[in-house]
Order: structure tokens, then sequence, then C-alpha cells
């Protein structure tokens, strides 16, 4: 009897998770595991609620019950690999990977959970080889399309390709680059993406073709989804195609410099773009937990207040600018920021004031892929679970030269992560007021300050920062500091 209570309240708790009501969830399994100690399934559910919440060691505690009780089940050990990898044991998650797949070689979770680690490792490769298993378990499936599937096999000379879509803008931003890469083999490429990337991708090459998504897709021999770009071309570490690869149309970037201004009080003036919430996905609760840790409350960036600095929102979405317009009447202390959102209709609009900026700061999301894809100097604010594209063991990026990486050292610390960048303004502002009373010209200030700009960025992830005492910093800066039915098991969640 108690077995079948705890069945009935594993599978009512089920639902709640695919609604992201975590904590009911995770009540739900508690009860059913009262009942039935030994419920394997109830303890994976478990393990993967708290994951979900950042619980990291209870879930893992959670995910051993769960594969204690049933070396068999292929779900928890897939799982537990997730866990792991958030813990940064990414040869641990590998291995239990492994074990899933060992029980289930087709195991949508475990292959694309493999294909993710393996690409945090800079094997890309064998990653991009495993990442084709991601429509096993994505929501999103590839349409149905004119034409043969190119995976790289047939030449490109003479044919005309189809690049299409998918999953978010960033994801578009950073692949788009394969698109030159077809073009330099020969083929005539219509590149399908989102609306707001429409006008923005246009002027990439006098012979792309770009529709936007849902349009009419005009004729074409081959297609090929944008991330099997690089398995494909077969990419590696060595030959990632380089950035920059955008760049702003030069007459709205002349116009936004006008409306900046270019008096003596800004010729000096360091120019931050600014960016600390990505977009919100209302129809996706499966990555809200995802968001809520790439995201930094705008109100923790209050340390960057600096003289010599402005910060220029980059900002869209509802939600983020209402972070703006909320510290701004509560008279906050961080920095002011000039909001121009209203007028950045799509990402040309935002390519031309980013053409402006000196720097933008960035979580990782889709506007700090338009920075580094257009070769500005960019630093990325990056939570300890780093995406698989960031990689482990780096603060620099292969496929942006441009962009540096400000790595959480704990889940959910971003303290640390806004001292560095402090010191590092603090760093750019010295060295900006140096050249400027040195009016030197010799090899062109703009290539200077962007040099100045990823060295002081390396420099700063290679010594660490304690943000109370301000020890570790640059010279100078440590004052800038501040201081089965009726058994219902979830699936495997990928990372």
């Amino acid at each position: 009897m108690n077995a079948q209570c705890a069945d009935t309240l594993n599978d009512l708790a089920v639902p709640l998770v695919h609604q992201a009501r975590y904590a009911e969830a995770l009540a739900g399994f508690d009860r059913a595991l009262a009942m039935d100690p030994r419920h394997a399934f109830a303890w994976n559910n478990r393990g993967i609620c708290l994951e979900a919440t950042g619980r990291l060691e209870e879930s893992l505690q959670s995910l051993d019950k769960a594969v204690a009780l049933d070396t068999e089940f292929a779900d928890a050990w897939a799982n537990r690999a997730k866990t792991l990898a958030r813990l940064g044991h990414v040869e641990d998650a590998l291995v239990d990977c492994d074990r899933a797949l060992a029980l289930n070689p087709e195991h949508g979770g475990a292959l694309m959970n493999k294909a993710m680690l393996l690409l945090l490792q800079g094997r890309l490769e064998e990653g991009f080889q495993l990442y084709g298993n991601r429509w096993r378990v994505m929501r999103q499936k590839i349409r149905p399309r004119q034409g043969r599937l190119w995976m790289g096999a047939e030449p490109l000379a003479g044919k005309t390709l189809l690049i299409h879509p998918e999953q978010g803008l960033g994801d578009c931003l950073q692949f788009c680059r394969y698109a030159l890469v077809a073009i330099g083999q020969g083929a005539r490429v219509i590149l399908e993406v989102p609306a707001p990337l429409v006008r923005l991708m246009q002027g990439m090459h006098a012979d792309l073709v770009v529709i936007a998504q849902g349009d009419p897709v005009p004729a074409h021999d081959l297609h090929c989804p944008l991330l099997s770009l690089p398995r494909a071309f077969h990419t590696s570490l060595q030959d990632i195609p380089s950035a920059p690869y955008l760049r702003a149309d030069t007459r709205r970037a002349a116009a936004w410099r006008r409306r900046l201004g270019q008096g003596r009080a800004g010729r000096h003036a360091l120019k931050v773009g600014l960016v600390w919430s990505g977009g919100h996905r209302a129809d996706q609760p499966e990555i809200w937990d995802v968001n809520e840790r790439r995201n930094i409350p705008l109100m923790r960036l209050a340390p960057l207040n600096l003289p010599g600095v402005r910060f220029i929102s980059l900002q869209k979405g509802e939600e983020a600018e209402g972070q703006l317009h909320h510290l701004r009447a509560m008279g906050w202390s961080g920095p002011q920021v000039e909001d121009h959102s209203a007028e950045l209709q799509d990402f040309a609009d935002t390519a031309a004031l980013i053409e402006n900026l000196d720097l933008v700061i960035s979580v990782d999301t889709s506007t700090a892929h338009l920075a580094a894809a257009m070769g500005k100097p960019t630093w990325v604010l990056n939570r300890h679970d780093t995406c698989w594209r960031w990689m482990i063991g780096r603060d620099d990026s292969p496929w942006y030269p441009s962009l540096r990486l400000f790595r959480q050292a704990a889940p959910g610390d971003w303290t640390p992560v806004v001292a560095r960048v402090r010191a590092g303004l603090s760093r750019l502002l010295a060295e900006r007021r140096a050249e400027a009373r040195a009016e030197s010209r010799t090899d062109g200030p703009s290539g200077r300050r962007a040099a100045a700009m990823v060295n002081v960025a390396h420099e700063l992830q290679t010594s660490p920062v304690n943000p109370a005492s301000g020890d570790g910093l640059p010279p100078g800066a440590a004052a800038a500091a501040g201081i089965e039915p009726n058994r219902q098991g979830l699936a495997a969640r990928t990372l």
C-alpha cells in the first residue's frame, strides 16, 4: 500500500517540475519518499528539483541514492552527470554519461550532456559530432526542408545552400560566420534568421542572401541547420573562422556618433555599453533557472560608479529595463546609465551604437556575441556553470579574440567578479588619463585602447582579487575596488 501511495505522490509532483514549480514538486517527492524510502524515481526527481534550484550538493546526494537503489537507471546517471558538471567535476560527469550510454546507447539526454561536456573541454570535433543528437531532447525540432541535408560530404561549389536558424539569437550571431566559409567554397548562400537580425546580416557579404524566418524561402539544393555547420566544416580549436565578421552600417554609426557627442569632456571618457540581463523566454520554463543564474541584478553593479566612465545601456527587455528606471527613481548610488533602448529597434541599430563605444560589459547574452563579432573589446560576466561555448580553464575565447571572461569562482557569487571589473576599469581610466597627458599619436590611440582592454582583463583573471581588502588588484587600483506506469521518472536533464 505504501509503495502505491508513493507512486501516486511521485506522479502528481512530476508535472510541477515541467512548470518550474520546484518547491511544490520537491514537497511532493519528499512525501513519496516518506512513504517509500527506496523509491528510485522519486530520488531521481528530487535530485532534478534540487539541481534546478541551485542546491547542488543535495542534488548529488539524491541522485546517489537513485543510482544506488537502481544501478541500471540510465536517466539518473545522466542527471547525476549534469549536477557533477555544474559542480565543476567535468571528468566525473563524462564517466556518468558513459554509464548511462552503456545502459542505453540511444539515450538522448546522455548523448547531449556528453556533447556539451566535450565542447566545454575544447574537444570541438568530438563534441559537435555528438551535438547532432540535440533534436532528441530539444523542444524545437528541425523543420522539413527542400533539398538535401548537407553535413559536409558534398562539395558546395555551384550549389545553393540554405542555412536555417535554431535556438537563440546569440547562437545565430555566433555561427552565422559559417555563411562566409560556405561562400568561400563557391556556394550561393541563403541565410534565414529571426527578423531582428536581418538588417545586420545583410551587411555581412554582398553575395549573401538574407531572409527573415518565416518568409518564403528561395529555391535551394542543400540545407543545413545553423549549429550543424561546425560539424559539417570539421571545426577544431585551430581553425575556427575568425572574428570580426559583423559590422555596423556606416551611416547609422555616424548618426550615433553625433548623438553621443564629441566634446572635450566626452573625448577622454571611457564609453562602456552595459547589459545585465538576457532575454526571458516565457514559453520555456525548463531554462528559467539558467537565465536566473546568468543574469545579474543591476544593483549589484553599483561599485562600477567611477568618474570618467560613461555607461550606456544596451539592455532590451521590459523587466530588465524596469530595473534601471526603478533604481533611478530610488536615487541609487550606482553609475548613471544612459538609456537609449527605445531607439534600438533591431540588432543593426545596436551595432551602430556599439561601434561608438570603447568597451562592452555584458552577461552571457546576444549583445555580447554581437559586440565580440564586431571585434569590439567585450567583457563577459560569466556564471560559474558556464555555457559550453566558453569552455573551461581559460578567460579568453577562441571564437572571439576581443572577448574576455570574468567567471564566478563559486555559484551565484558576483561580488568578486564586479570587483575585478571595477579594477579593470580603473586601470583603463588611468591609461586613458596618461594618454591624454602625453597626447601621443604614434600608433593611434584607438588601437592602443583596444589592446589595453584585452590585456587588463587578462591580468585581472590571473590574479585573485579580495573585494573586501583590495588584495590582488593591479597597482594603484585597490582603492577603486571599494570594497514505467505509476512510477514516473523525469527524463534526464541536459546541461
